[in-house]
């Protein structure tokens, strides 16, 4: 399991995020001002149980909308963690878990970590594609 927050684009925390002692890394999100996460959103209509259309996605013929929360920074998270299993196939769960957390890049106020690089507010920091795929590839040379 790896449990996320959400962040800002602007590196501070996000304030719909969970936070605690088993958070392990953060991603962006869309709250808390600067840039936001868009996503595809899904037109048209669908039938509920009781037979009532109901509108899919958020504005009924919109091609795209914002995403937020904790649901957008998982998906990244889970995003990032498909690129570094692309680039080593055969990690093992421990192991990816370990080069996410060694690899992000710490965000927020330097205070809010513990000796040991973990806050309860971001985990280990925030995920970084490029050097979790790095790291992935360099425990392949050794």
């Amino acid at each position: 399991v790896i449990a996320v927050s959400s962040s800002t684009s602007l590196d501070q925390r996000s304030d719909t995020s969970n936070y605690g002692s088993e958070i392990c890394l953060c991603a962006p999100s869309s709250s808390g001002g600067g840039w936001t996460i868009v996503t595809s959103d899904a037109a048209g209509s669908w039938t509920d149980p009781a037979g009532i259309a109901r509108p899919c996605g958020y504005k009924n013929g919109d091609q795209h909308d914002c995403f937020g929360g904790t649901s957008s920074s998982c998906a990244l998270v889970a995003g990032v963690c498909a690129l570094v299993l692309s680039a080593a196939p055969r990690l093992g769960a421990a192991e990816l878990r370990s080069i996410l957390q060694r690899t992000a890049r710490r965000i927020g106020d330097s205070g809010a970590y513990a000796p040991d690089g973990h806050s309860i507010h971001f985990g280990f920091g925030c995920v970084d594609a490029a050097a979790a795929v790095a790291a992935a590839r360099a425990s392949l040379a050794s």
